[in-house]
């Protein structure tokens, strides 16, 4: 009796020491999410203001550019231009950082998810148990659902299998399909904003060259007198390509300078696609998302759009011809 009572009481040491030291953990956890957040609200904030600027020198420039050419007009330009280009490149900055904020604060909270589990599992009773649940609710609904590796399904025919089970198998295939062809989707859309992206970036540097340059140059005013010369004045003014949303103040958010979005969807896909395509490829994909460079990360996403579509392309061929298997098989 007295061996029992005194293994109960190491018992319930044990458990009480387990959670006293999980509980701190948990706080900890929660801080640094608490941090993250506020973070990454400040470059929020500071990316929305500076992205309200850009608006505000965008429509100075389409007012400058409306005006008749002049020695002021000229020269408010090239500094309304040269004012553009560098907000656009801080706003390019600013995306980086908000995306490696974002990332930050993912990593944060699938760290106290695991810390609100594990104090969980310590043993953490009365008023406590039901704060951590109602805690780890809110930040698994914050986190969402976490990204699911696609797993390639058995491609080739068995000369055993009845119809039936082939057309288990094809049905199999035809959800991989699915799910291979989101990720084609994406890629190529993101491979597509990343190169615009790239594009305005040497846009904007190429027009601040330029203004450099025109600086220590005479002007003149453009001439009137036939339809093309009147325009000829403004060529080297040209302003900065607008944003489609973001910078521009539009909808687009973050994409507009390849921003979190894209950045997410990038670590994701090193993830999901870990059995689909070749290790080099994933790993080209990592390498140009930490790079930061549009171009590189276009690049990427080009070469892991390809490997993808091509096993696509593979699994529908297969699927045919197990599909084509069974209605043989149905014949005879």
């Amino acid at each position: 009796m007295l061996r029992n009572l005194w293994l109960t009481c190491v018992l319930v040491l044990a458990s009480a020491s387990a959670w006293g030291q999980s509980a701190p953990e948990t706080t900890r956890a929660q801080s640094a999410v608490a941090t993250d957040e506020q973070k990454l609200a400040a470059i929020a904030a500071s990316r929305a203001k500076l992205a309200q600027r850009y608006q505000e020198q965008m429509a100075t420039l389409d007012h400058l550019k409306k005006e008749k050419a002049s020695w002021r007009r000229d020269r408010e330009l090239r500094g309304s231009l040269a004012d553009s280009a560098d907000t656009a490149n801080q706003l390019a900055t600013l995306n980086q950082q908000l995306a490696a904020a974002n990332d930050a604060l993912v990593t944060a909270r699938r760290a106290l998810v695991a810390a609100i589990d594990r104090e969980l599992k310590a043993g953490a009773a009365g008023a406590r148990a039901p704060q951590l649940a109602q805690l780890r609710a809110q930040v698994d609904a914050k986190l969402g659902p976490a990204p699911k590796k696609i797993v390639l399904p058995d491609a080739e025919i068995d000369p055993s299998a009845d119809p039936e089970d082939l057309d288990q198998q094809a049905q199999v295939i035809a959800e991989t399909e699915k799910q291979l062809a989101s990720q084609v989707a994406g890629l190529d859309e993101q491979a597509a904003e990343l190169a615009h992206v790239a594009d305005l970036r040497k846009h904007n540097e190429r027009a601040k060259d330029l203004m450099l340059a025109e600086d220590d140059q005479p002007h003149r005013n453009a001439q009137h007198s036939t339809g093309g010369s009147r325009e000829a004045g403004d060529n080297t003014l040209s302003q900065p390509a607008p944003t489609s949303g973001g910078a521009g103040g539009g909808s687009g958010g973050d994409s507009t300078f390849g921003g979190s979005s894209t950045q997410s969807f990038e670590a994701e896909a090193t993830f999901v696609l870990g059995e689909v395509i070749d290790r080099s490829t994933i790993e080209g994909l990592s390498r140009a998302q930490r790079s930061g460079d549009p171009a590189k990360r276009a690049e990427a996403a080009k070469q892991a759009r390809d490997a993808v579509a091509a096993r696509l392309d593979q699994l529908r061929k297969k699927r045919a011809q197990i599909e084509q298997r069974a209605k043989q098989l149905r014949k005879h």
